[in-house]
């Protein structure tokens, strides 16, 4: 009595087993998403294709059974055809006889014949089918059309019975009754099925294992972006997924999604790096203004220094304000909305920016031959950056040297480009500083203590913008040639919002402006 508890103990808790595996299996944590999907794919596609292995069979049983019944229904017309010519004066009867002796032996069906108030007569072999139960029915009834039957007969297997009226003058006087063996149908309709359920059992493996492994690839691919999500989530932003190449949606998505975490870890790390670098460049000028402010506090009986201290603050003010400016015109420029593109006249451009840089310096200033056409730029923003490029030129020369604008359309396959230099004479820049002079916060000149570092890498900003680069070619002792180069057709300029301009641009032109200005009213050529 105890063993049998125990066994009934382990049947219970085997059956438990079995439906909590039941469970998680429909609750998809065995099979997962993708066994899931596959498993209702191979139950569609297996209730397809049994279909289809059905009405397989089912067109060669109806085409088979087509066949046999017209192979067996032949026999009708030749026996008429061969009493009509029978002898004359011949019974039907005595002809019968001779039909069945003569025609039985040579045709693979068994006929009965029937005449009325007759010995029914019988091929050779066919005496046994007066047993079957149809034949029995259609000897006692005969029909009165030509009807096929097929049914089974013990140990003979499937059989085909034919039952027509013989016909004399218009008016049956027999019944014809003739049988045909459909063993070899259900034969071969047993080879049609076996080898169309093979067919198809090998058709739903493969479509199986095919749809496993695209979904799995899917899935696995869906799998590694929610753990990249949850690490990036978690403050990794160095996470990536692993491009294996694939050029499919699946390789896209990992290259869309790779792309995306670079675009915001460069957003973020920019963010703070501007933090950074305003934490860092104001400390100086707010200690500077935080000395002048306590001296005024000392001395404010003193007008002068008053004086002094205050203009003071009020350059620091203006260089704070300078390169908070610039920063965030840097911070701008990868942002859409940067550009407000327009038709620039290059000669009327160049002509009145020329102009306005001889009153930077006393320099041998030098216009190049300007190409008469018409660009689609920013014109603000690109005069701001070929200003900033003389300027630079005027403090890295020496008076009477020679300082060159000119303007140049480079051709090639990607299309005209608009090559604006700016050539100097002056100090150069060392080959070791030439990759490093566009970064932020790097001076060519190391006496320029109040430039910012930020002139350089806003031309490098604005140019790019406008899908340009800038050439350098610089040696030490012999001078320096800027090139902005940029597309005479500026492309995509509907991506951009035109509808206002960002200030920044005209704020670091004004600066040279006004320093123009004031060159020119202390009379400075």
């Amino acid at each position: 009595m105890a063993e049998l508890t125990v066994v009934h103990a382990d049947q219970a808790a085997r059956d438990k087993l079995l439906v909590r595996f039941a469970r998680r299996v429909f609750a998809g944590r065995v099979l997962g998403t993708a066994g899931r999907l596959v498993a209702l794919y191979g139950a569609v596609t297996s209730v397809v294709l049994g279909l289809s292995v059905y009405q397989v069979v089912n067109n060669f049983s109806q085409h088979y059974m087509g066949l046999a019944r017209s192979d067996l229904g032949g026999e009708v017309p030749e026996f008429s055809t061969a009493a009509s010519v029978r002898t004359p004066g011949q019974s039907l009867f005595s002809f019968s006889e001779y039909y069945l002796r003569s025609h039985g032996s040579l045709s693979q069906h068994r006929i009965i014949i029937a005449l009325a108030n007759q010995t029914t007569l019988a091929s050779t072999g066919a005496s046994w089918l007066v047993s079957v139960p149809i034949v029995s029915s259609m000897l006692k009834n005969p029909p009165i059309r030509t009807i096929f039957y097929s049914t089974s007969y013990g140990a003979r297997g499937p059989i085909l019975i034919l039952g027509s009226p013989i016909m004399q003058n218009s008016r049956p006087v027999g019944l014809l009754i003739a049988e045909s063996s459909l063993s070899s149908l259900f034969s071969q309709k047993k080879q049609v099925a076996l080898l169309s359920g093979f067919e198809a059992l090998v058709a739903l493996i493969f479509s199986v294992l095919s749809s496993y492994y695209l979904l799995r690839r899917v899935m696995k691919a869906v799998g590694a972006i929610t753990e990249a999500a949850v690490e990036i989530y978690q403050g990794d932003l160095d996470t990536r997924l692993i491009d294996a190449g694939e050029k499919d949606e699946v390789g896209g998505l990992v290259v869309a999604f790779n792309q995306m975490i670079a675009r915001i870890s460069d957003t973020l790390k920019a963010q703070q790096r501007l933090l950074a670098d305003v934490s860092h460049q104001l400390r100086t000028p707010l200690t500077v203004m935080r000395g002048n402010l306590e001296l005024l506090q000392i001395s404010r009986d003193e007008p002068e220094e008053v004086t002094t201290t205050a203009a003071v603050l009020l350059e620091e003010i203006d260089y704070m304000s300078s390169m908070i400016d610039k920063l965030l015109l840097l911070e701008r420029s990868t942002s859409g909305g940067f550009l407000n593109v327009e038709p620039v006249d290059l000669r009327t451009f160049l002509y009145d920016l020329f102009g306005s840089a001889q009153m930077l310096g006393e320099r041998n200033w030098n216009l190049g031959e300007i190409p008469d056409l018409v660009v689609l730029a920013d014109g603000p923003k690109l005069r701001g950056a070929v200003l900033n490029l003389l300027e630079n030129a005027v403090k890295a020369s020496k008076v009477g040297t020679k300082i060159e604008l000119d303007a140049k359309v480079r051709n090639n396959a990607k299309g005209d480009r608009l090559a604006i230099s700016v050539q100097d004479e002056g100090i150069g820049i060392p080959s070791e500083l030439q990759e490093r002079i566009f970064r932020r916060f790097e001076r060519g000149d190391s006496s320029d203590r109040r430039g910012t570092g930020l002139g350089l890498a806003i031309v490098k900003a604005i140019v790019e913008a406008h899908h340009g680069v800038v050439e350098l070619e610089s040696s030490l002792g012999v001078g320096s040639k800027f090139t902005l180069v940029i597309p005479i057709n500026y492309e995509d300029s509907s991506q951009f919002d035109s509808s206002g301009d960002f200030m920044v641009p005209e704020i670091e032109s004004s600066n040279i402006e006004r320093r123009v200005r004031s060159a020119h009213s202390s009379g400075r050529r």
